[in-house]
């Protein structure tokens, strides 16, 4: 069963990536920049794929039910939703996303599967990371201090038992976080107690000015400063 599925994930990613296209245009890259965001980047299809195969050894051996809800902030076109169904390590998939573009093209390519979900919702004020039990990121923030913030929400809001595989991470390492523990054999971390962290990595920016940066995200309620350990 996980060899099928693992080869049907990497057809409908190859399917994915070759068919659909998001537009480039200066309006939709402008509108991200100001942002702080990426335009779409995927994800490596390879290393994604066997992450989750991973992990769904993982899940297998520690008898866990495959009834579980898995969330990729900032979905982009949908192809990790994709995978994520794909290869049976939840059977109820979400992607969010903020920007039009990438949002009606993964919208409109999944609309036929009724297990997978795409919202329109801003990452850094979505509330209901504590519903899932895995939640996927790779690199939605252009902005390291925007990065920081998404991830340090995340971790202080999920779950305790909740799994969180983080392919690209600004912040602090979840290797010297004992609120966490690494999963044997693929990039994911089970957190393991429901405690929030020591201390905050206090966010910061490359900008001129912390003052200026904060003023342009009044809507995340930011604080600005040096990071810990400088």
């Amino acid at each position: 069963m996980c060899g099928e599925s693992f080869m049907v994930a990497r057809r409908m990613l190859s399917i994915i990536s070759n068919s659909i296209r998001v537009s480039n245009n200066n309006k939709v890259r402008d509108a991200q920049r100001k942002l702080g965001s990426f335009e779409y980047i995927p994800n490596y299809e390879y290393d994604v794929l066997h992450t989750f195969m991973g992990l769904k050894k993982h899940l297998t051996k520690e008898n866990k039910s495959n009834i579980l809800s898995f969330v990729d902030a900032g979905c982009g076109i949908g192809n990790i939703l994709v995978a994520a169904l794909s290869t049976d390590i939840a059977t109820r998939v979400t992607g969010l996303e903020l920007f039009d573009e990438p949002f009606k093209i993964a919208e409109n390519f999944l609309k036929s599967c009724h297990q997978i979900s795409v919202i329109q919702q801003d990452i850094l004020l979505y509330d209901r990371y504590h519903e899932h039990d895995i939640i996927y990121y790779y690199c939605p923030f252009s902005d390291n201090g925007l990065q920081v913030r998404l991830e340090e929400k995340i971790e202080d809001e999920m779950k305790k038992g909740a799994i969180l595989m983080p392919f690209y991470k600004q912040g602090g390492s979840l290797m010297r976080d004992d609120r966490f523990e690494k999963i044997e054999g693929c990039n994911a971390f089970i957190k393991t107690k429901k405690t929030k962290r020591k201390e905050s990595i206090i966010l910061f920016t490359d900008k001129s000015s912390d003052e200026d940066w904060v003023n342009q995200y009044p809507q995340y309620n930011l604080k600005y400063g040096k990071q810990i350990g400088e």
